[in-house]
């Protein structure tokens, strides 16, 4: 940050969440006042942590005069003497000047800017920044007026649904830094988003991925990204566990579902104007369905009325939409959700284990359904939405955080989701999905974040085949194009392109088999199989190489409407997930690379076979034929018959690359030990090297490519890669790594063209 003050250019903190860029930014601040280099500054944040903001600054800032310029720091300001209004307390802080950093809400800055967007102010800085992630709304044309080059974005989630947002935080920090949106959009945007796509053609993905290479190079001297994997010997941090928990409809739930689904609204798409509205309200109502029956239909009420007369602004999610729950008694029975009756065996499970727990859901209706069960159980509870005082927020969240009588807290995603520390929970509950990844991982932040001492556990409730399901698939499409940019630009590439059409099918729910279609898009990848419950007598107790909570998923297989559990890690991409895939690539090739040297030792000895019999023949005045799989003598002992299917055998000295490999397919296709540990067990370079050895002859196969390879470079001595290509064309793709590995054991390459190794003859 200092580097770039001296340049006088702006940059994105985009750590991680929960890894102190309040702290971070405080202390700078503070040292810039300490250095003579600031005289004001202004931190325009959400209202939620305001308050949080004025008591970090008073920390590592203690002599900078802090000025709130919003209405629930009316009792602050009256402290130093400014107890007039908003506007007055603005006026009186510009001329403070030097050492006053002035605290703003984002509505706030739009009320007073045409006082504050006329100082010349040091430094601004935008938490939350994704609020500007809308390059033409109007709180982002006023933000890129602040006075001054030195800007910093504070965000967690610098890319959310697309590379425009990134644009749009960029051109605040840095203006004209990734050009017009026009041209960004054109010329990488659209080319990366594209490249993403399972069928993306060969030069579309490689597009992409040399777009996201030179994207990254323009965004990283003004990024920086630090993620809890990479600092967690820093700060400690403890062990996070995140599964998706798939929840079957109800009977009403799945009838109602089938009714929407079928409904004029949803099936008319010949006018393809005016069906939107119709579509955007069903979808609306379907979310509330996979919630709970009881939010789109009530008792009593038909599914028609509420795709008909379903207002557009109630079915976006929302936390401030009005409350939804009746007044009657049976209304939001937990029998008519899927969802609430596996949290019926849930959360007396986390709460006689001591566990802590927060709730998100989208929207307020469903949060008074949860509050109302709640409060049934007599449990102790808070609850945070987008019509609580900002004022009490911080109140609440302080009263959770040291009171362990309070057991739950019940939340809106997008209120009690941003900026807040929660460390008091160790155990999150995501109810419904958003649209929006980012959402959804700022909320699971609140828990696993600096200053959690005990291990954290995430469960993500999605109704199996719905339109959860479909809009979970989007959040992973959209987190691989953030990983593309920000981390790795290879991301494996995983969904087609689909249309509107697709929302509104209801597929399997993995009743059946407990596969869901996201089991189906990671080929059977991150399920979590649970071993049969251990016997308790003579003392026993769980396995102890069990997954965590494993006690807890056996009572919800037993009692809920569950379909299976997914590892969310292998969906995001996540640190361990990517470091088990490397981790198991570099093994395979470790494995191929000893299997192509085998093949090769085992040819050589065959030949030198060969010539032992020919010459044991020719002391006789025979001509003994080379066997052939079938026929023929010299050097029969290597490799068995060619319909025996039993490949090759060895010889006495070791083991066949055969073997070997049928070594490495055992160890890769076996189930693992722990459910925590099988992500990557199936991973698509795991089965392709094991593959190598399906069927029987894969070791006579390995020794009839290393003759082929022999013959072409005899034919050719130095070849380029392409025509190795062109050559070997036949070779299927599972082969392809050992194939890789016996052209490096007899060939070197040296600027792109091969040639055969001196000591590689056989």
């Amino acid at each position: 940050m200092w580097q770039l003050h001296q340049q006088g250019a702006g940059g994105i903190v985009g750590d991680e969440m929960g890894l102190g860029k309040t702290v971070q930014i405080a202390a700078y601040l503070g040292a810039l006042h300490a250095s003579g280099k600031l005289r004001s500054a202004i931190v325009v944040a959400p209202a939620t942590v305001l308050a949080h903001w004025v008591r970090e600054l008073h920390v590592w800032a203690p002599r900078l005069r802090v000025v709130l310029l919003h209405r629930s720091g009316a009792a602050y300001n009256a402290a130093w003497g400014a107890a007039d209004g908003v506007d007055t307390v603005a006026r009186r802080a510009l001329r403070l000047a030097p050492a006053v950093v002035a605290l703003t809400s984002y509505e706030g800055l739009r009320t007073l800017q045409r006082r504050l967007l006329s100082h010349d102010w040091d430094v601004a800085v935008l938490d939350e920044a994704q609020r500007i992630r809308n390059p033409d709304a109007d709180i982002t044309l006023v933000c890129k007026q602040l006075r001054t080059s030195a800007r910093l974005a504070l965000t967690g989630t610098p890319i959310q649904n697309s590379l425009l947002e990134l644009w749009s935080l960029f051109d605040f920090v840095f203006p004209g830094r990734l050009g017009t949106l026009p041209a960004f959009d054109s010329e990488f945007a659209t080319p990366i988003r594209v490249g993403g796509y399972a069928n993306a053609s060969p030069a579309q993905a490689q597009l992409a991925y040399r777009c996201a290479v030179v994207l990254r190079g323009l965004i990283d001297p003004h990024l920086l990204r630090r993620q809890k994997h990479d600092v967690r010997d820093a700060v400690k941090l403890p062990h996070k566990t995140e599964q998706v928990l798939f929840c079957r409809l109800t009977r009403r739930q799945r009838a109602l579902y089938m009714d929407a689904i079928c409904s004029p609204q949803v099936r008319a798409r010949s006018r393809c104007v005016t069906a939107g509205l119709p579509r955007f309200r069903a979808i609306g109502v379907l979310r509330k369905l996979c919630n709970h029956a009881d939010l789109a239909c009530p008792p009593g009420a038909s599914i028609a009325a509420a795709m008909a007369g379903t207002d557009p602004l109630e079915a976006a999610e929302s936390d401030s939409d009005s409350e939804l729950v009746g007044e009657e008694a049976e209304f939001g029975a937990a029998e008519r959700s899927g969802k609430l009756l596996v949290l019926q065996q849930l959360l007396p499970l986390w709460r006689a284990a001591g566990h802590r727990v927060l709730v998100f859901t989208q929207t307020r209706g469903m949060l008074g359904i949860l509050e109302r069960w709640v409060r049934s159980r007599g449990w102790v509870y808070g609850r945070l939405d987008g019509n609580t005082p900002v004022g009490a927020r911080q109140g609440l969240i302080d009263r959770f955080n040291t009171d362990p009588e309070v057991f739950i807290m019940l939340l809106t995603t997008r209120t009690g989701g941003v900026g807040t520390n929660l460390t008091g929970a160790d155990r999150v509950l995501l109810f419904d999905p958003d649209w929006n990844p980012s959402t959804d991982a700022q909320a699971r932040e609140r828990a696993w974040r600096v200053g959690q001492t005990k291990p954290v556990t995430v469960y993500r409730l999605i109704t199996a085949g719905t339109i959860e399901e479909k809009i979970y698939h989007r959040q992973i499409f959209k987190t691989a194009l953030t990983n593309r940019v920000l981390k790795d630009p290879r991301q494996r590439r995983l969904f087609n392109r689909s249309d509107l059409h697709e929302l509104f099918l209801l597929g399997d729910d993995g009743s059946a088999d407990g596969l869901t279609e996201t089991n189906d898009v990671f080929q059977g990848a991150g399920v979590v199989e649970l071993k049969k419950r251990p016997s308790r007598r003579n003392g026993a107790t769980e396995d102890p190489g069990d997954a965590p909570d494993a006690g807890v998923l056996r009572a919800l297989f037993d009692k809920a409407p569950l379909s299976g559990v997914f590892v969310h890690d292998l969906a995001e991409g996540g640190s361990a997930a990517s470091a088990a895939r490397q981790a198991r690539r570099a093994q395979i090739e470790r494995q191929a690379e000893a299997a192509a040297i085998a093949a090769l030792e085992r040819l050589r000895e065959s030949r030198r076979a060969i010539h032992a019999d020919l010459r044991e023949a020719g002391s006789a005045g025979d001509f003994v034929p080379t066997w052939t799989g079938r026929s023929g003598a010299g050097g029969r002992r290597f490799g068995g018959s060619s319909g025996d299917g039993g490949g090759g055998g060895g010889s006495a000295g070791g083991m066949s690359s055969q073997a070997l490999l049928q070594c490495i397919q055992q160890r890769h296709t076996q189930r693992p030990p722990s459910p925590t540990l099988f992500a990557e067990a199936t991973a698509p370079a795991a089965a392709a090297a094991a593959a190598a050895a399906g069927g029987g002859g894969g070791g006579e196969l390995n020794e009839q490519l290393l003759r082929r390879l022999q013959q072409f470079f005899r034919e050719r001595r130095n070849v380029r890669t392409d025509d190795i290509l062109a050559e070997f064309a036949d070779v299927q793709d599972q082969h392809a790594v050992v194939f890789k590995q016996l052209l490096r054991a007899v060939a070197v390459c040296r600027q792109g063209v091969w040639s055969w190794k001196e000591d590689a003859d056989f």
